[in-house]
């Protein structure tokens, strides 16, 4: 059966590379500045406020690239889920349930595929399948090809939504 791969474009990881150089280029200027620069005795009391902002912003920049970095494979006999930190396979039998989750805030609505674990053993979101704005369609559709595939491997005819 033909692997099929969820997100992680050459666009998405440009855009993540960028945001991430110029995150960390920043916070580590900030962070240079609050130990190095002027009077120790007169900028001592501002230092630790810069350095605490510069940590924020570096930690921002690796969320945003762990989640422009990310995605998955939909696999014959499992799931990989790739991103910045970690990578892990998770056979077809060993996930109970696949679902679109939303969160929403003041930038809108973000909609992702949502894994959960057989056994009461948690959940994840899928690595790719995150979409902002009005994109609900596009998550549905990561759902349904994860949902697919793992129908196809339960029913052990190989192939996607066979069988079902």
């Amino acid at each position: 059966m033909e692997e099929r791969r969820i997100g992680g474009s050459p666009r998405d990881r440009r855009i993540g590379f960028i945001a991430l150089t110029v995150g960390l280029v920043i916070a580590g200027g900030l962070g240079l500045w609050a130990w190095l620069a002027g009077d120790p005795w007169t900028a001592h009391d501002l230092r630790p406020l810069v350095a605490l902002v510069g940590s924020i912003l570096a930690g921002c920049s690796l969320l945003m690239a762990g989640l422009s970095f990310g995605y998955s494979v939909c696999g014959a006999t499992h799931l990989e889920t790739r991103s910045v930190l970690r990578r892990r396979s998770i056979p077809w039998h060993e996930i109970a349930a696949v679902e679109v989750a939303s969160e929403s805030g003041r930038g809108g609505t973000v909609y992702m595929v949502r894994v959960r674990m057989t056994g009461g053993r948690g959940s994840f979101i899928v690595p790719g399948s995150r979409s902002g704005g009005a994109s609900e369609a596009v998550a549905s559709a990561h759902r349904e090809t994860i949902e697919a595939y793992r129908t196809g491997a339960a029913t052990g005819t190989g192939t996607p939504g066979a069988g079902a």
